[in-house]
């Protein structure tokens, strides 16, 4: 798609010094204090995908190992750019990440960028912006550990493992995944797919562009990148700006339980919306959030006794499940609740649709690695404490306290269970001395990422840090929420200056 000139969107709304950082192997400095040096060839950018530019960058696969000089394996990151529309004017380089984490994002960066740019000209006309497909991702030496059928039968269990059947069920294709990834993979990568392996391969890239410092804005997932970046590499950093930043905790079952309460949240939410809004699909006269809930109930027993047809496919539950996550993540509670009553009347397209959306797959049925990426990110990122499925299965039906919102929370998480690779690059410990202050927004009633995640790394990155509050519903609300692109527009083009408002209401 091709990029829209200045002049029609003007007045719109809308790696490395391969030094040493605090847990990687034979350093005893930290942050930005490195022993050597290492030559990063210039990036060599050529057209793609009409009005863009793309170049690859080599990384090496272990980097304390490369700098040790124990090993030369590398692999070839992607990356597109969108070349800031008034060089003049040129402020530098933003790295935008959307998240997932594992989800190809070069590509869509090249279909969502007009809007990108509507929603934040300033941004568009000033930076060089910049996207890159995480190592092992889309475009960037990716790992395939599964095939379309494999996806197709884990989207046809109970992947919450909250019914005795379904432990056995996924156990088994949690196997099968494991050993579709020992088979394909490169053994020596599967270890090395951590959020701190990423930071660092920004920092080449970073070095790549020649540039001394970027800008980065994270959203969701992409938040955790961003303050591992500024962790081990704040010097580099002119500003950090986040949208409902995750804050990975060290066990996968903290996070969980947290995320139910979120996901128990925005359903309330939903709920009580559609019953005060008499054009609720799933609304009318005398209707309750209490009957809207037991409504709801009445779906999901429906789609696990038979999946409903959608088009030539079926919903099965887990796609009820990811469907209904999608649906609260755009905050437009009216949408979902005309395809809740659709799915009712037998007819699941729409619900499908949005299920697709977050495994990855194309209306063909053809999978883009999302699903198997963010397994091999989340596992090692943040281990789950269980060491079976039964065991894993038993926490899942203590989380079960508010059953609706579990399965939420509980995504396919089963699959970490018994994880046979371990982060070879160690956690950092999160904090900004060396970083910028940082801008955080991040939704009260955020029913995806808990709202204590955007405080939490505040606290962590400093009290310079800014947190804006948005009032509405959904996940990174900035792209709803004119308010919220102000303050980041503002902060972004002067990250000193403090942002106008504390809290910005509902669109």
């Amino acid at each position: 798609m091709r990029r829209l000139p200045f002049s029609a969107i003007r007045g719109s709304f809308l790696l490395a010094c391969l030094g040493c950082v605090e847990g990687v192997a034979g350093c005893v400095q930290k942050h930005d204090e490195p022993t050597s040096v290492e030559v990063v060839p210039k990036a060599v950018f050529t057209d793609c995908y009409d009005g863009f530019d793309c170049a690859d960058v080599v990384v090496p696969i272990d980097h304390a190992a490369r700098m040790n000089g124990t090993s030369t394996k590398t692999l070839s990151l992607r990356m597109i750019r969108a070349p800031a529309l008034d060089p003049a004017s040129r402020i530098g380089v933003l790295v935008v990440d959307p998240g997932g984490p594992g989800s190809p994002f070069v590509a869509r960066f090249a279909e969502r960028y007009p809007g990108l740019q509507l929603a934040f000209p300033e941004i568009a006309r000033r930076f060089d912006v910049v996207a890159i497909d995480w190592r092992g991702v889309g475009q960037s030496t990716p790992i395939r550990c599964t095939d379309d059928a494999e996806i197709q039968a884990l989207r046809a269990v109970d992947l919450a493992v909250l019914s005795p059947a379904a432990v056995s069920a996924v156990d088994a294709l949690r196997v099968k995944l494991v050993e579709g990834c020992r088979a394909r993979a490169d053994a020596e990568l599967l270890p090395h797919m951590s959020t701190v392996d990423v930071a660092h391969d920004v920092d080449i890239v970073r070095r790549a562009l020649g540039e001394e410092r970027i800008s980065f804005f994270g959203f969701s997932y992409g938040g955790w990148l961003g303050a591992t970046y500024a962790t081990a590499y704040g010097a580099h950093l002119r500003a950090l700006a986040f949208d409902s930043p995750t804050y990975v905790e060290e066990q996968l079952e903290t996070a969980i339980s947290f995320k139910a309460g979120s996901a128990f949240l925005g359903l309330d939410r939903f709920y009580a919306a559609c019953a005060a809004d008499p054009a609720c699909k799933l609304g009318g006269a005398g209707v309750t959030k209490e009957s809207i809930g037991v409504r709801y109930d009445a779906l999901v027993a429906k789609v696990a006794a038979a999946p409903i047809p959608a088009g030539p496919r079926k919903l099965y539950p887990s796609d009820l499940v990811a469907a209904v996550t999608d649906g609260l993540r755009a905050g437009d509670f009216a949408k979902l609740a005309t395809d809740l009553a659709t799915a009712e009347a037998g007819d699941a397209t729409a619900l499908m649709v949005r299920s697709d959306a977050g495994f990855g797959v194309d209306p063909s049925g053809h999978e883009d690695g999302t699903f198997f990426a963010r397994a091999l990110i989340v596992c090692l990122d943040a281990p789950l404490a269980a060491q079976s499925m039964n065991e894993f299965g038993g926490f899942a039906h203590a989380l079960s306290h508010e059953p609706r919102s579990a399965p939420i929370a509980l995504e396919a998480f089963a699959m970490c269970v018994q994880w046979p690779w371990s982060r070879a690059t160690p956690r950092l410990a999160i904090d900004g001395k060396t970083a910028p202050p940082a801008l955080i927004v991040a939704g009260a009633n955020d029913p995806i990422v808990p709202y204590r995640n955007a405080e939490k790394l505040a606290a962590l990155l400093g009290p310079k840090t800014s947190i804006v509050t948005y009032e509405g519903e959904g996940h990174s609300p900035s792209l709803r929420s004119a308010c919220l692109r102000e303050a980041i527009t503002a902060y972004l083009v002067d990250p000193t200056a403090p942002p106008k408002t504390a809290r910005c209401a509902a669109k």
